[in-house]
């Protein structure tokens, strides 16, 4: 199928990516159909710089990132309402010093609160936290025990189980010797360890290795609860092969699904709780180029294959206007799924530019805030367009039109900072309203 024709089937709708600046990652959130892979722009993060983690907030449906950017030192803490598509608070852990960092937080809808872990590597302490996500103040509730491994700054995808009130998450232990004597010591994993932790006093509940260990190279990835169910699940894998898999927290033991899928490095998954469905996002061999990622989903009651998606495969170059940069060409990360929503959202992070093609529900800025300028991106061109400018108290900024584009360029000159409103009319229809923060 031609290119053109494949990105504007049906609920196939096209993601926009703007050049890297300051060797920061163009950021949109979308939502994804995960019988066909088709996206949708639901908004946009600037200057995110390397990607901690994600949580999610179910009840209202407000999407939590941590991750560093590029114009500040400090770890933030962005929340995102899916329905209005607005960031509604950006908090930086000002308090973090260099060597401290906050990893693996996952948001527990009973308190209202996000837990996670926080390693002090100048002391070599760890502690379980707290964290308000409205002002992004953490607290420690205690001091975890030595061997609770994990490293600062990976994410393990933990979970709340709010009937036993716990925090669970999977480390697996890498091998990485000084010297390899065997070269099937080189790499790999020796064992996997489950550790549970009270939320509400810190404290460590349970930390089996699991079992059985029958061969080399056999650890779980990713882990989820399903509350109807009362089970929790992971994936289990020797690198060639995974298996859908329950789990016991508390004694490490684990019992095949008899689900086997042969596909290589997955990199995030999301857990659909009404229809007990593990979806997990990757590729083949290894790859993250752009054309071998897929979407499967699976559930977990049969063990059976609900989705196996492939998400649309661009070539580097169409025409002149389409360009896909080589070694950032479009990872997702942050799966997460809205139960009520019936909504699979995830960050698509990559370096393309395509002013041909775009089809998008509402006109969308990027960047945005901005300092100095900014593009406004249309769903299809107009002959004729007008821009009205309202400052927060509704009075007009300024006027300004343009002719047969799809691209509207604000400049701030002279406006003071603030928020402002952009009012688009295209060919006589108004076409939207565009939320502007000027900085």
């Amino acid at each position: 199928m031609p290119f053109n024709s494949l990105f504007k089937t049906t609920l196939g709708i096209i993601l926009l990516f703007i050049s890297n600046t300051l060797n920061a990652q163009n950021t949109y959130l979308v939502s994804i159909d995960n019988s066909n892979c088709g996206l949708k722009v639901k908004g946009a993060f600037n200057n995110i710089a390397e990607y901690l983690g994600s949580s999610y907030d179910q009840s209202g449906h407000r999407y939590f990132l941590y991750c560093k950017t590029s114009n500040s030192d400090y770890t933030h803490l962005i929340t995102f309402d899916v329905l209005s598509g607005e960031i509604v608070n950006d908090n930086t852990f000002n308090s973090l010093k260099l060597y401290e960092d906050i990893t693996s937080l996952c948001y527990d809808d009973q308190s209202g609160k996000l837990y996670g872990l926080f390693f002090d590597r100048s002391a070599n302490k760890k502690y379980f936290i707290s964290v308000d996500p409205g002002s992004g103040a953490y607290n420690k509730i205690n001091e975890l025990d030595s061997f609770v491994q994990y490293y600062q700054s990976a994410n393990y995808y933990p979970v709340i189980n709010n009937t036993n009130h716990t925090y669970t998450f999977i480390y697996s232990q890498p091998i990485i010797p000084l010297y390899a004597t065997n070269a099937k010591l080189s790499s790999g994993y020796d064992s996997s360890r489950i550790f549970t932790i009270d939320i509400n006093t810190g404290k460590l509940l349970s930390s089996p290795v699991t079992q059985p260990i029958d061969t080399f190279n056999k650890y779980f990835k990713f882990l989820a609860y399903d509350p109807i169910l009362n089970k929790y699940y992971s994936l289990h894998t020797d690198f060639k092969t995974y298996n859908i898999v329950t789990v016991d927290p508390f004694t490490g033991k684990y019992d095949n699904i008899q689900a086997t899928y042969n596909a290589f490095n997955y990199l995030n998954f999301a857990y659909d709780l009404m229809q007990h469905r593990f979806i997990i996002y990757g590729g083949k061999e290894y790859s993250h180029a752009f054309s071998d990622q897929d979407l499967v989903t699976i559930d977990v009651n049969a063990g059976t294959l609900v989705f196996n998606s492939s998400f649309p495969t661009p070539p580097y170059f169409i025409g002149t206007n389409y360009y896909v940069a080589p070694g950032n060409i479009g990872i997702m990360d942050g799966l997460q799924f809205d139960d009520s929503l019936r909504s699979l959202f995830a960050l698509r992070m990559g370096n393309v530019v395509n002013t041909d093609s775009i089809v998008l529900d509402a006109p969308l800025a990027f960047p945005n805030p901005f300092s100095s300028i900014t593009s406004v991106f249309l769903k299809k061109n107009y002959a004729d367009i007008n821009v009205v400018l309202l400052n927060s108290v509704g009075q007009i900024s300024t006027k300004f039109s343009a002719d047969n584009t799809n691209i509207i360029t604000i400049n701030k000159n002279g406006l003071a900072p603030g928020e402002y409103f952009a009012l688009i009319y295209g060919d006589g229809v108004k076409i939207g309203t565009v939320k502007l923060d000027i900085q």
